[in-house]
């Protein structure tokens, strides 16, 4: 789980709950409570307020309501090679990245998608 990043938020990074569910950043009042300063939208469109820092409850050490940053996907592209055969199958941003990186001994002879989440 990343930490919450208020810069991120405010460029329209993916953001959550610590329980994994979705919060849409609204906006950002500096000026107002300590523990009311990021304004989100929950999944059912009710306005929740957070610290800075993503706390939900200012006075708690930690909550599952807290924020932090939404993992991202991405597809890598990947040889995979039979085992015993001393070859690294590293992840590539394109396919063609792979295929130029390719042994001859690759399984399917091609590059294979993986889903990934940073």
């Amino acid at each position: 789980m990343k930490p919450f990043d208020l810069e991120a938020a405010k460029r329209g990074e993916p953001i959550q709950n610590k329980r994994g569910a979705e919060r849409r950043f609204v906006a950002h009042a500096p000026d107002a409570e300590q523990s009311q300063r990021v304004i989100c939208l929950n999944e059912t469109g009710h306005v929740r307020c957070y610290s800075e820092q993503g706390g939900y409850c200012v006075d708690c050490e930690s909550d599952t309501h807290d924020l932090c940053m939404a993992p991202r996907k991405r597809t890598v592209w990947v040889n995979v090679y039979p085992p015993g055969t001393n070859c690294f199958g590293g992840a590539y941003e394109t396919e063609a990245i792979a295929n130029n990186y390719a042994g001859r001994n690759r399984i399917g002879s091609r590059a294979w998608p993986l889903e990934i989440e940073d």
